[in-house]
């Protein structure tokens, strides 16, 4: 939750001029996870698959919910468009 807090409140540098921001949502969980993790268990293979899965869990969860946004405005289009349904 801190490198997410961290990287939203744009403490962290951009990265790269190009995609920069979305780096730092990568970038941010991935350190905060580690950091975490790592001065609770002080074990770096497990800080590091820690880390690995707050990522992998978050690009998991946005894909799912662009989805679930884009059937959302389908289903929205199709009963609202005169002469689809």
């Amino acid at each position: 939750m801190v490198g997410l807090l961290v990287v939203l409140l744009g403490l962290l540098p951009p990265f790269l001029v190009f995609g920069g921001p979305i780096i730092g949502l990568l970038i941010g969980p991935f350190l905060g996870a580690f950091i975490g993790e790592l001065l609770h268990r002080r074990d770096l293979k497990r800080a590091f698959k820690a880390a690995i899965a707050v990522v992998v869990s978050s690009l998991i969860g946005n894909l799912i919910q662009g989805l679930l946004a884009l059937a959302a405005v389908i289903v929205f289009v199709i009963t609202t468009w005169p002469g689809t349904g």
